[in-house]
């Protein structure tokens, strides 16, 4: 499990600090993957519509197991409900939701952290607080409001520098790690190569791909579109990178949250000490398969 110096260890057992930047940094990746932030309306009996804020975080069980994650979450900043919902990719699914002054007092916080959807989180404050004390009586515009706001929604500023924290949030929403031993792999001169893989994925819609290219720019890597439209930023951590990839794993070793990508990683680390990069020839994997 965690070690005792790491975010995850610290957030669960309560030792972390109320107002860590850190945690406020991880919660904005967390955010910018995961995180759904948005207007909604509460009709009142004369038929007219109140607007508030919410923000939910939804997570299955298969990736935050016991909902640990959400729980500890709730307990640490404490505000908001973790609801327990349906069945979602064949495994049950918890919400952690927020709404009204409560969400804008906790999203006030993490503002200015996010990367992705940051000038959102800033369009839907600013028509709230001119519509506060007012109803209205149709809320399509405010549909098609919510929607624009975050098909283009940017960052304040290009960041200097990407932060660990905030990475590890995005990585625990979006983000996957492949270990792949003795996978083989054959050339078009007949030679066949044994590799052992280890790699790192992160996929964004189309309206979200700066943030990859922000990715590449500071932890180096590729970029790549899909046949669906989803573009991917993948990073190789193999042996002839070392000096690199290796030690920005270690690094988000230290932050992440969630157990199963904490784990993964503890498993990539293992792997890199473990294994080596193999090539064969046809012949020499002819011999060893007899």
């Amino acid at each position: 499990m965690f070690n005792t110096n790491d975010l995850g260890y610290k957030l669960r057992c309560g030792s972390i600090k109320k107002h860590s930047e850190q945690l406020n940094k991880y919660v904005a990746g967390f955010i910018d993957s995961d995180g759904c932030i948005s207007l909604k309306y509460k009709e009142m009996t004369t038929g007219r519509y109140g607007v508030y804020v919410q923000f939910a975080l939804c997570q299955s069980e298969s990736n935050d197991e016991g909902h640990e994650l959400l729980l500890a979450l709730q307990k640490h900043y404490n505000v908001g409900q973790v609801y327990i919902e349906r069945e979602f990719s064949k495994s049950v699914a918890a919400r952690w939701v927020v709404s009204g002054k409560e969400a804008e007092k906790f999203l006030s916080v993490i503002h200015k952290h996010l990367l992705v959807k940051y000038t959102h989180l800033g369009n839907i404050l600013w028509i709230t607080r001119e519509l506060r004390g007012y109803t209205i009586r149709d809320a399509t515009d405010l549909k098609d409001y919510m929607k624009c706001s975050r098909a283009s929604s940017r960052w304040k500023r290009e960041p200097k520098h990407i932060s660990k924290a905030w990475l590890a949030g995005f990585i625990d929403g979006d983000g996957h790690y492949r270990v792949r031993i003795g996978r083989q792999r054959r050339y078009g001169d007949g030679s066949v190569a044994t590799v052992n893989e280890l790699k790192l994925f992160l996929g964004t819609q189309e309206s979200d791909v700066f943030i990859l290219r922000q990715l590449c720019k500071d932890y180096r890597g590729s970029l790549s579109k899909r046949t669906d439209g989803l573009w991917m930023w993948q990073l190789a951590l193999g042996k002839q990178s070392r000096t690199k990839a290796i030690d920005l794993l270690t690094s988000l070793r230290k932050y992440t949250c969630i157990t199963k990508k904490y784990n993964a990683i503890l498993r990539a680390l293992a792997f890199h000490e473990q294994y080596h990069l193999q090539r064969l020839s046809v012949g020499e994997v002819d011999k060893i398969m007899r």
